[in-house]
């Protein structure tokens, strides 16, 4: 058996608009076109999207822009058409600042990360489907069960 040398691949960063890293050693990367481009950014937004709903309800961290940590409870998420969705927290806490109201919205332009604790994000089970389609003759009834992953 012989031994391969694998070489170890770099992170590239770097925008959309095609500009690059200016290390000497960075490796040329393989450019999406703008049609996948647009679907890459489209199925992280999703993603994202996912993640974010399926937190509602759990203890989320957020940081804002200006270095601040607020700790609370998801309640809402904006309009999912925002690319980064303004959120509003239930009970929100902060070291050394008492907030006077029980919810606090956080706007978009504000928010720099969010950390969440205790996500579900396995699928979750569909319910069986019922129908009946009534003719003068007769009468269909057609059930629907979708299987599900059991792990």
């Amino acid at each position: 058996m012989q031994n391969k040398s694998y070489s170890k691949n770099s992170s590239y960063q770097g925008s959309h608009n095609g500009s690059s890293s200016n290390n000497s050693n960075s490796q040329t990367s393989t450019r999406l076109s703008p049609p996948e481009y647009d679907a890459a950014i489209k199925h992280m937004k999703d993603r994202f999207v996912y993640a974010l709903a399926n937190s509602l309800g759990c203890k989320i961290t957020v940081t804002t822009t200006n270095n601040h940590k607020i700790t609370g409870i998801l309640q809402s998420i904006s309009d999912v058409n925002d690319t980064i969705p303004s959120i509003v927290l239930k009970y929100p806490t902060q070291p050394n600042h008492e907030f006077n109201d029980e919810f606090l919205m956080i706007e978009d332009s504000n928010i720099q990360m969010i950390s969440c604790e205790n996500i579900d994000l396995t699928p979750k089970s569909v319910t069986s489907t019922s129908s009946s389609i009534s003719t003068p003759n007769s009468t269909t009834t057609t059930t629907t069960t979708p299987s599900t992953n059991k792990t």
